[in-house]
């Protein structure tokens, strides 16, 4: 959990959201999520824009192999 949360920090500098234009972004909506593989004792996550509010996620372990994927995560802004 700790590094997923990292990993989506990193999600603030992605897209067409400029800083600070709706405030703090919570994980609001996942959507296709897919494990894999498991086991795997380290990863790598890519995280992809899809959108102002949303992001596309990879998981893989240290060698490159995919471990699970998100199609959709919809971010909202705290109220």
């Amino acid at each position: 959990p700790a590094l997923l949360d990292a990993a989506l920090h990193a999600g603030a500098f992605l897209g067409e959201r400029e800083p600070d234009d709706e405030g703090l972004l919570l994980p609001f909506a996942w959507s296709g999520v897919s494990l894999h593989a498991s086991g795997a004792s380290t990863l790598r996550i890519r995280l992809k824009s899809t959108g102002a509010q949303s992001l596309a996620l990879e998981l893989a372990d240290g060698e490159g192999v995919p471990v699970a994927s998100v199609e959709s995560l919809v971010l909202r802004a705290v109220a």
